[in-house]
């Protein structure tokens, strides 16, 4: 359903409107596609800011330790499990 509404522009803005005008295209239709695109990338900027937000939450957790256990200290968990698996060990 489309609303009839009244907008002013300046007449710089308008001439450039009219510029931007593709064939067969009416003004109303030219400022509706226009403000839509904008909408759009308003959306997108929120969702990832709020993306950002969410990622830098992840980041700013608990800081890792200085010193990293060596996970393989103790050997290979992997050559464990499979040597059992294939009988060896």
């Amino acid at each position: 359903m489309k609303v009839k509404t009244s907008i002013s522009l300046s007449d710089d803005v308008l001439g450039e409107l009219d510029d931007a005008l593709g064939a067969d295209e009416s003004r109303s239709a030219l400022i509706e596609r226009l403000v839509k695109r904008h909408l759009r990338e308003l959306h997108r900027s929120r969702d990832f800011g709020h993306q950002v937000e969410l990622l830098n939450g992840i980041a700013d957790g608990p800081e890792p330790p200085d010193e990293v256990e060596d996970p393989f200290e103790l050997g290979d968990p992997a050559a464990l499990v499979l040597n059992d698996a294939h009988g060896a060990g």
